[in-house]
């Protein structure tokens, strides 16, 4: 029963803030993109599937400029109704093919000369030629359309993926309906988000507090107590796990009712999975991340559940994770990263979280990049 005591204290905190802390503020820090974190920090972005976009936000027929990864991308979905993902960059004169490009079938053409390039990125179209040479091409990256996100996978030589994000037949057959969103823009380096699951003893400091939904306001009496632990995937490289336990303190009364979460980091955290389960139902959250530079990153909440769990409930629980994420915000933007750092006993599994990390990095010495030639063709899926 304590989900009715939460939301009597929801209430409760509700009220008691309007009406106690209406005319106070807190001061929030600036982030800082200091010398000392730009040095400390790693340099390059690991490889693994990023979210470009919904799905529902690129129409057939459209195409639309992103800028993540170090990359300019030119997304376009043909009239087959893939997507595919191209260098902005016309390797003719350089034009911006995103940017007043059209799609003609499923090809994208350059507004500039009206040269027109494939889904694999091949030149199909010169219009002063009869056919255009053969070596002219631009790179590609491939594409995966995963339940209503358009994910791209990094990888600074653009080699082919080796995995896919997990699948969830529950949400593919109909059982799981899609009930949200929400999306903000931080000052984070995204290797943080994945260090934070293995730091276990900043919980106690930073997510006890109970939060009204989607906010900081903190709701009184009610503390959120945790058990949890970090593994990485025996059979799966590139899957780590986070294991969650809380139950709830409403005014020093411990109630044991516990809702357990597995968070599931596909590769670099590009893409991670939340699958809280309760004594009423399960809801599924794909949080997922976006490097736009270095120190910023586009984080979307996208959430699906169960068909008979009251929409209260997915509101209340998904508003709550929220709310306990923006606690790390002013930290993530403010700290340094320490390749070093003085550790002692009871502090995590941290080292062994960044062994783990290292794998989705390539040596800069081994980074290979071309404009122009692209080797392999990419791959469609879709889910």
């Amino acid at each position: 029963m304590s989900f009715w005591w939460v939301l009597a204290a929801f209430l409760l905190g509700a009220i008691l803030h309007r009406l106690l802390f209406s005319n106070g503020h807190t001061t929030k820090p600036k982030k800082q993109e200091s010398v000392r974190r730009k040095k400390d920090y790693p340099k390059i972005f690991a490889c693994g599937w990023y979210p470009l976009l919904n799905s529902k936000d690129l129409k057939v027929g459209e195409v639309k400029h992103c800028s993540a990864l170090s990359e300019e991308f030119a997304v376009f979905r043909g009239t087959d109704g893939k997507v595919s993902a191209l260098s902005a960059f016309c390797p003719h004169l350089g034009a911006n093919m995103a940017v007043g490009g059209t799609v003609i079938n499923n090809s994208l053409r350059c507004p500039f000369h009206q040269w027109e390039f494939d889904g694999q990125g091949k030149c199909t179209k010169i219009p002063w030629l009869d056919s255009p040479p053969e070596k002219i091409s631009v790179p590609t990256w491939p594409i995966l359309e995963y339940y209503g996100l358009i994910l791209i996978y990094y990888h600074p030589n653009r080699e082919a993926p080796t995995y896919i994000p997990p699948l969830y037949p529950e949400i593919s057959n109909g059982n799981f309906t899609y009930r949200g969103s929400y999306v903000k823009t931080i000052g984070m380096h995204l290797s943080e988000f994945v260090e934070n699951s293995a730091d276990i003893r900043h919980f106690a400091s930073i997510h006890s507090q109970m939060k009204l939904p989607f906010s900081r306001i903190p709701i009184p009496g009610v503390r959120i107590l945790h058990e949890s632990s970090w593994a990485r995937d025996e059979k799966q490289s590139h899957i780590a796990y986070f294991f969650e336990k809380a139950h709830l303190s409403v005014f020093g009364r411990e109630f044991r009712d516990q809702a357990t979460s597995i968070i599931t980091f596909v590769g670099p955290a590009g893409v991670t999975i939340f699958d809280f389960k309760m004594q009423i139902g399960r809801i599924i959250l794909f949080q997922t991340h976006l490097p736009l530079s270095r120190f910023e990153t586009e984080v979307r909440f996208n959430w699906y559940a169960e068909k008979s769990l009251p929409g209260i409930v997915v509101w209340y629980v998904v508003g709550n994770w929220v709310s306990q994420w923006k606690n790390d915000i002013d930290i993530w933007e403010n700290k340094t990263y320490r390749s070093k750092p003085f550790l002692v006993k009871g502090d995590g599994p941290i080292m062994k979280m960044r062994r783990w990390y290292s794998q989705f990095y390539v040596d800069e010495k081994d980074i290979k990049l071309s404009l122009i030639h692209i080797s392999e063709p990419t791959r469609q899926a879709e889910i």
